[in-house]
């Protein structure tokens, strides 16, 4: 197993959980952020992987309101926190020509109400661990992005 095998545990129930720790030299130092698809079908099994190494303590959920209402919120653990900060749902972005994908991003760093409210938490997340009183816990502090 590989450094970087450690850092991406296999999940039953989430696609292309990865750690972005400082990737071409520069962000988080690695086994600090990852990020995933959704995690609303991960297994009890899967909560505990990431419970244990990565020791993952926070969840920054981006999904619409109406997809973690639809779909619902993962299953995680007792010390996990979870904050669901909904970004501009794709439908409400004005239409028009061009690389959607980059409007996308474009429309969120220019209008997006929640975007600093993410930003804030994912701070937070990074920089203080979690508040829970857990002296173990408190050791890690990894979030994870959707």
């Amino acid at each position: 197993m590989t450094l970087a095998d450690a850092h991406r545990p296999a999940l039953q129930g989430a696609d292309n959980f990865r750690d972005v720790g400082r990737s071409a030299g520069f962000g988080p130092r690695p086994g600090r952020l990852y990020r995933s698809g959704t995690l609303q079908a991960i297994t009890l099994d899967d909560t505990r992987v990431l419970a244990g190494e990565p020791g993952i303590t926070a969840v920054l959920d981006l999904r619409t309101a109406e997809e973690s209402t639809t779909y619902g919120r993962p299953m995680l653990g007792p010390a996990t926190r979870y904050a669901n900060v909904p970004l501009h749902d794709i439908h409400e972005l004005p239409h028009g020509t061009g690389d959607l994908l980059a409007r996308i991003y474009r429309e969120h760093l220019r209008n997006d109400p929640n975007l600093p409210v993410a930003l804030d938490l994912l701070a937070m997340f990074l920089s203080h661990g979690p508040t829970i009183n857990n002296e173990e816990l408190q050791k890690s502090g990894a979030a994870i992005l959707r």
